[in-house]
């Protein structure tokens, strides 16, 4: 999205001349703003990308995992035990709100858990 602050940026990288309404003085100018412009909404549109595949991986990775324990329930509901579908429900959902908290307030070894995920956002954006 073509912000204000973009724009801005924009001009103050190119230090251009202009008039005072920020619009360049002749055409030359107005192409190499144009190009300027479109560089910077290309890299943030890139950048974009790779976080939003990085997400969708991180999404997959958590939803095959779901994916085994409602198989497993269901294979139980099918099979008439219902003791132990509810009890693999009760100890997922237990095992997640102990860290249904904030980050600062995890254990370390949870935190390393989120720092996987953090590096590969690092990772990402170094490519």
């Amino acid at each position: 999205m073509i912000t204000e602050e973009l724009v801005n940026k924009v001009l103050d990288d190119l230090h251009y001349k202009s008039d005072s309404s920020g619009i360049p003085q002749d055409f030359e100018s107005l192409v190499f703003f144009c190009k300027s412009l479109w560089d910077e909404i290309r890299k943030d549109n890139i950048i974009r990308e790779k976080l939003s595949e990085l997400e969708h991986i991180q999404w997959e990775h958590w939803s095959k995992s779901l994916g085994v324990l409602l198989s497993d329930i269901l294979e139980d509901l099918r099979q008439n035990n219902i003791n132990d579908a509810q009890h693999k429900i009760v100890e997922k959902l237990n095992s997640w709100e102990k860290d249904w908290i904030p980050y600062s307030e995890l254990s370390e070894k949870i935190k390393d858990y989120d720092r996987i995920w953090a590096d590969k956002v690092l990772e990402k954006l170094k490519n």
